[in-house]
């Protein structure tokens, strides 16, 4: 594309992860021109699953979301690849002040969610909007600065190249480029803590239950996974362990030995 040519849209949807793959999906039926723009090509979506070897970043997926994603013809393919539904949730503070449990029984509900590798949920959502007639994918391209007026929204990306929308959706995550060219006011604070996210094999069964433990550095939790699309194993779970920073350093200096024993 010659570097002035200009494209105009009626929507551009900025970052091609899971929200703006989504919210691209979710506009398939209108009769609008769309483009979904991220940094990197969306081949990278592609999921690559083995039995043994799991996305360490995954989501919990309501039955809310997962309806969603049926009706956009995307859950069959995540439940092709792997996800698991848990039924049981117990939560409780490791000084023995306090606990709550959930079951989907109690609510008369067939799960209480489901966990799905985010890698997994990628691939299936791409698989959908890669031949949507309504949408332009364009990447990698690198949104450098932006331009609003009556008539729209210029985008122009580093290697001069301009998109023009009437609707700019920022999906670009939690360091956005758009929200910083459109200067969006925002309050940030600091938690002090880290996020350390791994998938551990367990002696004993899951039971297809999601535990989450208080401590004094910060909650951890395990979460069911299922290592085959039809959920007969049931000795992984993908842990996040939030922890104070200082904490957190010890914890990705241990061997994976010790890390599980710790």
């Amino acid at each position: 594309m010659n570097a002035s040519q200009e494209q105009s849209f009626d929507i551009v949807i900025v970052g091609g992860g899971m929200v703006g793959a989504t919210m691209a999906c979710l506009l398939r039926d209108l009769d609008l021109n769309i483009a979904l723009v991220d940094r990197v090509e969306f081949d990278v979506l592609n999921a690559e699953v083995t039995r043994d070897k799991f996305d360490p970043r995954v989501s919990a997926v309501t039955a809310a979301t997962k309806k969603m994603f049926a009706d956009l013809k995307v859950w069959p393919d995540i439940e092709a690849a792997r996800c698991c539904n848990y039924l049981d949730m117990h939560v409780w503070d490791a000084d023995g002040t306090g606990s709550i449990s959930f079951s989907a029984i109690d609510l008369n509900q067939s799960e209480l969610g489901t966990i799905v590798e985010n890698s997994i949920l990628g691939s299936a959502l791409y698989k959908q909007i890669s031949n949507q007639e309504n949408l332009n994918l364009l990447a990698p391209m690198n949104i450098a600065s932006m331009e609003v007026n009556d008539g729209g929204t210029r985008l122009i990306t580093d290697k001069g190249q301009q998109k023009i929308a009437k609707l700019v959706i920022a999906a670009d995550g939690a360091n956005s480029k758009i929200r910083e060219l459109a200067k969006f006011p925002t309050r940030e604070w600091d938690y002090n803590h880290n996020a350390i996210v791994t998938t551990a094999k367990t002696e004993l069964a899951h039971q297809q239950t999601a535990l989450q433990r208080f401590i004094d550095t910060g909650p951890l939790a395990f979460l069911p996974l299922a290592a085959e699309p039809n959920d007969s194993i049931q000795n992984y779970c993908s842990v996040v362990w939030t922890a104070i920073p200082k904490h957190a350093e010890y914890l990705m200096q241990l061997s994976d030995n010790d890390f599980c024993t710790s």
